[in-house]
């Protein structure tokens, strides 16, 4: 994967009346059925080949195409020396699309950090938001030093947590 963070792509935002349409999409409604069911939730990291804005605005759209499609939800952050990912939906479609990122050439050194079932969805507004201000708690120094992977998942979802309220500040500044 070969990105840089700063781009000011769009994010995919459903409102609730996007799921009450007449002429809502299956995905959509599947995914909001999701939202207030059991997911799973997966968090992953791997190393950049360096930083290219074309190329993460790439993966971006085809992401959020996909994952809409897919019923899944989620957040990249990056940096120079990172990628980090959570990314949410039925077991299935979590799966197949993590099974996909480990053979995409894109990045390298693909380590899941945490998989497991939630009753709710942290990104449900996002079929994929970018952290375009990269708002991660390790330095460069502590993520060489192995401590994402030390990380628990208490801390790695607490990073989800900041990067989903920074981004609902944002596009919500007087809620």
């Amino acid at each position: 994967m070969r990105a840089g963070c700063d781009l000011h792509t769009p994010s995919f935002a459903p409102t609730q009346s996007t799921y009450t349409h007449p002429t809502q999409s299956r995905s959509l409604y599947l995914q909001h059925r999701q939202e207030i069911a059991d997911v799973k939730q997966l968090i992953y990291r791997s190393e950049p080949f360096g930083f290219d804005r074309a190329a993460l605005a790439a993966i971006l759209v085809g992401a959020r195409r996909n994952n809409q499609r897919d019923g899944i939800t989620g957040a990249l952050i990056c940096r120079h020396d990172l990628y980090l990912q959570l990314i949410e939906g039925s077991d299935a479609a979590i799966d197949a699309l993590y099974a996909r990122i480990t053979r995409d050439d894109r990045h390298d050194n693909i380590r899941m950090l945490l998989s497991d079932t939630v009753d709710r969805r942290m990104f449900p507004e996002w079929a994929m938001l970018d952290d375009e201000m990269p708002s991660i708690a390790w330095s460069a120094a502590e993520v060489a030093a192995g401590a994402v992977e030390a990380a628990t998942p208490g801390a790695l979802r607490a990073v989800f947590e900041r990067v989903a309220d920074t981004a609902r500040a944002r596009e919500h500044p007087s809620a």
